[in-house]
């Protein structure tokens, strides 16, 4: 089984990074998450990880992707990611992604925060969940 979600770019937050596909396949027990990000300067990040077909683990695949997807742009000015946890719950009778995550910058630390609401599928919203949390943290004019 393969799905994939696009999401088209909001012009409104085109200083901001954007989810350009998330693609799931799942073989029996097995799967991974592979999906495209889209930085502000128009350069396209891909990054991959396996995602068994559970909800939570699919989320936190799709984070770990993203966070793949981000770790060359952030090496070049000095940055890192590292995501601590991943977790699903019931808020308001609607299903949420949330996670937190610290961002390194030349041994400064930042912890952020991010969630999303589970709208088309486990994998697509533990991406922008993730990408909820650093959009507004990243120095996207130094990526």
């Amino acid at each position: 089984l393969t799905t994939a979600v696009e999401q088209v770019p909001d012009a409104r937050n085109s200083a901001r990074a954007s989810l350009e596909s998330v693609v799931v396949a799942t073989k029996g027990d097995d799967g991974w998450v592979k999906l495209q990000l889209r930085l502000p300067s128009g350069e396209v990040c891909e990054g991959s990880a396996p995602a068994p077909p559970d909800g939570e683990a699919r989320a936190r695949g799709a984070v770990m992707a993203l966070a793949d997807a981000l770790n060359d742009p952030l090496a070049r000015i000095g940055m890192a990611l590292e995501v601590s946890d991943v977790t699903i719950c019931t808020l308001a009778r609607e299903r949420v992604v949330h996670l937190r995550a610290r961002l390194f910058d030349h041994g400064a630390q930042t912890d952020v925060i991010g969630s999303a609401a589970l709208r088309e599928d486990f994998a697509a919203a533990g991406a922008r969940a993730l990408l909820q949390a650093v959009n507004r943290k990243l120095p996207w004019d130094r990526i």
